[in-house]
């Protein structure tokens, strides 16, 4: 017995049971869709969607001010970073340049002290060296 009989067989037992066995659903036509009613949803407010919008400040236009700051706050603990030596020397060299502090290159020595590739280390005492001798 295929299918379409074994269905067929079923919902002749329910008509004889006094009620129908399977849902309106099992009985459409192939192809045919069922939708269910769609609800109705509101769209938000004008008041809800400013609500919603997140607002970047307006930039100042003063960098010159937050990179002072941004400066302040990183020459303290530039010394004290946990790094490699050699990206401790990257870094305090690129604070250097930005600065032209000396005391950033003495940070940038000691850092040399730790770089253990001789190569490395070698080129990062002769950068100390030529930018020392540019302020000179």
């Amino acid at each position: 017995m295929d299918n379409e009989e074994a269905e067929l067989e079923r919902a002749l037992a329910g008509i004889a049971n006094g009620g129908m066995s399977m849902d309106d659903d099992d009985f459409q036509e192939e192809g045919e869709k069922h939708e269910e009613p769609k609800a109705e949803v509101e769209a938000p407010k004008n008041e809800e969607k400013q609500k919603m919008e997140i607002k970047a400040p307006a930039p100042s236009g003063d960098l010159n001010r937050v990179k002072n700051d941004v400066l302040a706050d990183l020459r303290p603990i530039i010394g004290s970073v946990k790094l490699p030596a050699d990206e401790k020397f990257e870094l305090t060299m690129r604070v250097y340049d930005v600065t032209k502090d000396g005391g950033m290159l003495e940070v940038a020595y000691e850092a040399t002290k730790g770089i253990a590739d001789d190569s490395k280390k070698a080129d990062s005492l002769l950068r100390v060296i030529n930018e020392i001798d540019k302020t000179a």
